[in-house]
């Protein structure tokens, strides 16, 4: 499967992207450039797995965190997210619920606030 990102993932990953990477304009990422090639759902997650993309030099490897709120009214506790970047690339974008409610996936309605920074 490769596919596109969703208008759901999208300004989580942006939000990530720019707390870390303040100077995100400069890298010239496109949303052209990030596909999709998977989305695993683990019943309390999912993974969003994304093909090679080398958006950052120098090979950074590093895992950062979604420091907003995503909130779905499925959901009492709302979703964490967590961004991996492997070589420079977006490698996956996990989201996850807190504790051990399950999720199934379905992002009706959902709401992503932005942290203030």
């Amino acid at each position: 499967m490769n596919s596109i990102i969703t208008s759901f993932e999208i300004p989580i990953l942006f939000s990530v992207l720019r707390r870390h990477f303040p100077d995100l304009e400069d890298l010239g990422l496109s949303l052209e450039a990030l596909h999709v090639v998977s989305r695993e759902y683990t019943g309390v997650g999912a993974y969003v797995n994304f093909s090679k993309n080398k958006i950052l030099s120098g090979g950074i490897n590093c895992q950062l965190g979604f420091d907003g709120e995503i909130t779905i009214p499925k959901l009492t506790s709302g979703l964490g997210a967590v961004l991996a970047i492997d070589d420079g690339s977006i490698n996956y974008l996990e989201l996850f619920t807190y504790g051990d409610e399950q999720w199934d996936g379905d992002t009706a309605g959902a709401l992503v606030i932005d942290s203030v920074i």
